[in-house]
C-alpha cells in the first residue's frame, strides 16, 4: 500500500526580510531563495521523507522548471511518470516574503497546476488501486478534486483534504473526506464559529471520520468518531520560517495513519515534523526527515 497525493507544485521564489511590507510599501530584503514548492508536492515530499511510498498526480508546463521537477522527484524516490505536461501553461510559481517572526505572506500563479483534470486521473487508477490513503488540496481544478474524491470512494481509500487556500466553495458533501485538516482561520470560516466550540457531533453532519484543527505553537485539535475530542500541544521552537509547516504535517500525518499508528500518536508525529520543518527557510528543502522527527519525540 501506498500515499497518493494528487495536487499542485510550483517554483517558489522568497523574499526574507525583517518586516512585510503594507499596501503601496517598498521593503528592502535581505536575502531570497528559489526552491521546490507547492501544497500537493509539499505534502509528497513529506510522506516520503517520513517513510512512505509515494505517489503523485500533478501539471507541469513543457519548460525548464517542470524537467526540473522530475528531475526533483525522482531523486526522492517518487516516479514522476504520472506526472502530466501541458504545452499551453508555465509551470506553476509561488512569491513569497517571510519576515523575521517567520510569518509569511504569497501570491501564486497557478500555470499548468489549473490544466490537470479528470481525465488525467483516469490514467492512472493503478495508483488508486494500490493507495491506503489519498491527500487533496485546493491549488488545482476543483472539478479534478471531486473526481478524486469519488475515485478514492470506489477503490475505499482513506481521504484526508487540507482545503487550502480557502475557498468558500469548499464542502464535505461534494468533496467527500474521512479526514479533514484545517487552520483555526480555516475552521472557523468553514463552521461559522470558533475551533474551542466544536464538538464530534459536527463530524455526522458533514460525513466526516474526523476533523483535525492546527493552531500554530498552540495546541492542535482534533475530534473523531471513536476517540471524540483530543488536544495535542506541539513542540515549541522559535520558527524561522513557516511556509510549508502545514502541507508537512498531513504528510507527516498521513505516513503516521497508514502505518495503523492511533491518532493521538499520529497527531503528535506530525505536529513535530511540522515544528521542526519551520527552523528552516524554504518549504521542501526544510522538511525533516523520520529519523529527525523520532529524535525529537
Amino acid at each position: 500500500m501506498s500515499i497518493l497525493v494528487v495536487g499542485s507544485l510550483c517554483i517558489d521564489h522568497t523574499l526574507f526580510a525583517s518586516t512585510l511590507p503594507n499596501p503601496g510599501e517598498t521593503v528592502i530584503a535581505h536575502s531570497s531563495l528559489e526552491s521546490f514548492g507547492g501544497k500537493g508536492a509539499n505534502q509528497a515530499l513529506a510522506a516520503r521523507q517520513t517513510g512512505s511510498e509515494v505517489s503523485f498526480i500533478g501539471c507541469t508546463g513543457n519548460d525548464a522548471s517542470g524537467d526540473a521537477y522530475r528531475k526533483h522527484f525522482s531523486n526522492y524516490g517518487i516516479n514522476p511518470d504520472s506526472m502530466v505536461c501541458s504545452s499551453k501553461d508555465p509551470t506553476g510559481s509561488a512569491f513569497l516574503g517571510v519576515d523575521s517572526r517567520g510569518e509569511n505572506l504569497i501570491m501564486i500563479n497557478p500555470g499548468a497546476n489549473h490544466a490537470l483534470r479528470p481525465k488525467h486521473l483516469d490514467q492512472h487508477l493503478a495508483l488508486f488501486q494500490k493507495a491506503s490513503h489519498l491527500l487533496l488540496q485546493l491549488e488545482i481544478a476543483f472539478e479534478t478534486i471531486e473526481h478524486a474524491c469519488k475515485l478514492a470512494q470506489k477503490y475505499q481509500i482513506k481521504t484526508i483534504i487540507n482545503p487550502s487556500p480557502w475557498h468558500i466553495d469548499f464542502n464535505t458533501q461534494r468533496f467527500c473526506c474521512d479526514y479533514l485538516i484545517v487552520n483555526e482561520y480555516e475552521a472557523a470560516a468553514f463552521f461559522h464559529q470558533e475551533p474551542q466550540s466544536l464538538t464530534p457531533e459536527i463530524l455526522e453532519h458533514h460525513q466526516l471520520e474526523t476533523l483535525i484543527i492546527t493552531r500554530g505553537a498552540e495546541s492542535t485539535i482534533a475530534l473523531d468518531k471513536k476517540e471524540g475530542r483530543i488536544e495535542i500541544l506541539p513542540k515549541k521552537v522559535n520558527p524561522i520560517d513557516t511556509v510549508g509547516a502545514g502541507d508537512t504535517f498531513t504528510g507527516a500525518l498521513a505516513t503516521s495513519l497508514s502505518e495503523g499508528s492511533p491518532l493521538s500518536q499520529a497527531i503528535h508525529f506530525a505536529n513535530t515534523a511540522a515544528a521542526l520543518s519551520t527552523l528552516t527557510a524554504g518549504a521542501q528543502g526544510a522538511i525533516p526527515n523520520k529519523i529527525q522527527i523520532e529524535r525529537a519525540l
